[in-house]
């Protein structure tokens, strides 16, 4: 596992992702009030902050740590069937403590003691459509973790870590009304790490490359499918959803064994760039951390969406060594949550190195809906 303190990866930029993605894990207005309610009351929950110099364990560090307040799990994926369909996944979970682990003891298996809540996005480049399940439960056997089988689950969906043969890699059930995927992650890349800081309210890391093989299961076939993924996986003093700030996310992985995120930190509503924090990591592993300094970034087109919001859909990457192009794919789709996001799956072609590349992603945006100039 990498220490990438060197390279100034640093926590930081990973809770910025994890707060813009746990904006797709919050339901829609009709129990959004409710929800918000448990949000508050989770973070007004007198959980002991994590101490201690601590050393990433894999793959003992995908399953769940109790004692933190909150913590995340999302996956994005890019998937090919043998006779070349395209599909793209996103995948997340989520676990809000409301009442501290010391303090259970004696209450009813049925007492709200933890929110868990999860998203599953399909998305179908030939067929144009966009499959979606949201996922929410307490504990009481509906959610939760086995540390003796290494399974993290939400209803039918589970992680599933540490198998024989399996090494650092996991294995992803999820599912949607009309779509059922199964996918075995093995990673291609050394994990990376935040900095060790004793004080770190927050741990966490990202395994930005992984084979994925497994099977696609839709109401007309079964078909195998293989491709990569990005995964990122946070713990801690984690912020809810929601606020003045907005972030954007962008994941890229080029042909030539690159895999890229660019970090957009903004105020909400407002026009204009914000501050970036990115992450290049080289075909063998090494990963450099990119500043506002180091990287510019263009608006090349914004698409406005059925709401009549305008979304940045194609982006123009610069840096040292690379000049990138990224237009989102058509079926880019909001979600309607406590705090609105758009996604979509990218496709990206340019320079690396001086040679062409092009690659796959998934581009995640928040916080312009009714902006202002």
């Amino acid at each position: 596992m990498r220490d990438c303190a060197s390279s100034r990866f640093t926590i930081k930029a990973l809770i910025k992702t994890c707060i813009a993605i746990m904006g797709l894990v919050v339901p829609a207005a009709a129990a959004a009030g409710m929800i918000d309610a448990l949000l508050d009351e989770a973070a007004e929950a007198q959980f002991e902050p994590l101490t201690g110099n601590w050393v990433l364990s894999l793959p003992a560090d995908h399953g769940a740590h109790p004692s933190a307040r909150a913590e995340t799990w999302s996956l994005a994926a890019h998937l090919e069937t043998p006779g070349g369909e395209e599909y793209d996944v996103s995948w997340s979970l989520a676990r809000f403590g409301i009442v501290p682990p010391e303090e259970r003891n004696g209450r009813s298996p049925w007492d709200l003691v933890e929110l868990h809540a999860g998203q599953f996005l399909l998305f179908d480049a030939e067929g144009g459509a966009v499959h979606s399940a949201v996922r929410f439960s307490r504990l009481a056997g509906t959610a939760g973790h086995d540390p003796e089988k290494r399974e993290v689950w939400l209803d039918e969906w589970s992680l599933l870590y540490g198998a024989a043969g399996m090494g650092e890699g996991l294995s992803v059930r999820a599912s949607g009304p009309e779509a059922l995927v199964h996918l075995n992650l093995v990673p291609e890349k050394t994990a990376l790490r935040g900095n060790e800081d004793s004080q770190a309210a927050t741990r966490g890391f990202t395994m930005p490359r992984l084979s994925v093989a497994g099977t696609l299961q839709t109401p007309h076939a079964t078909v195998e499918v293989t491709g990569t993924a990005w995964l990122d996986r946070l713990w801690g003093d984690v912020p809810p959803p929601g606020g003045p700030i907005a972030y954007d996310r962008l994941t890229l992985h080029l042909s030539d064994g690159t895999d890229i995120s660019v970090v957009q930190t903004r105020r909400a509503g407002r026009d204009g760039l914000g501050t970036f924090d990115s992450i290049v990591v080289g075909p063998d592993g090494q990963a450099s951390y990119l500043g506002d300094e180091a990287l510019e970034v263009e608006i090349l087109e914004w698409r406005q969406g059925q709401t009549g919001s305008k979304y940045p859909v194609s982006w123009r990457l610069q840096g040292k060594d690379f000049d990138l192009s990224v237009i989102a794919a058509a079926q880019g789709v909001r979600q309607d949550f406590l705090t609105p996001v758009w996604q979509a799956p990218v496709s990206v072609n340019g320079q690396r190195d001086g040679k062409s590349v092009e690659g796959t992603g998934m581009l995640l945006l928040s916080g312009y809906e009714q902006r202002k100039p």
